[in-house]
């Protein structure tokens, strides 16, 4: 029951958010902005990391990767620790734009959640929140992390 009603929040959600034409202006593609979305909260990850959080193919990840850098959005530096992987960084030009298009995501949402009651907003507000508490868990159990 669980699994079933996290997996049937997400399609009306991703329906309010794909109304905002955020990418196409920029020509960034859904992957790469997966990637830009993930490198903003976790910077200067190997190119495997992305490829595996992302659960997308090393090739097309390494593709991606390649156009953010031409449009100026990531960086490439070598490990100083292990000089044969090479890290993968936003600059600030990828920061900007990842703040930017959030802004509009939120906007956008906020249009589209201004439509319910008070009482509806408190609920969604209180149920996000536990949500994100809950599934915050889940990425401590697979880190195996103590800083949880």
């Amino acid at each position: 029951m669980v699994v079933r009603n996290l997996l049937e929040i997400f399609p009306p959600l991703m329906k309010r958010i794909k109304r905002v034409d955020y990418m196409k202006e920029s020509n960034i593609t859904p992957n790469s902005f997966r990637i830009l979305h993930l490198l903003y909260y976790h910077d200067n990850l190997t190119l495997s990391d992305i490829s595996q959080l992302n659960t997308m193919s090393s090739s097309n990840c390494s593709r991606a990767v390649d156009e953010l850098s031409e449009m100026g959005y990531t960086s490439r530096t070598r490990d100083s620790e292990d000089r044969r992987k090479t890290r993968i960084s936003l600059t600030d030009s990828g920061i900007k734009y990842v703040e930017d298009v959030k802004e509009k995501i939120e906007e956008k949402l906020s249009e589209h959640l201004s439509v319910l009651s008070d009482e509806d907003l408190k609920i969604l507000q209180d149920s996000s929140k536990n949500i994100y508490n809950v599934l915050s868990k889940l990425n401590c159990i697979e880190e195996n992390s103590s800083n949880c």
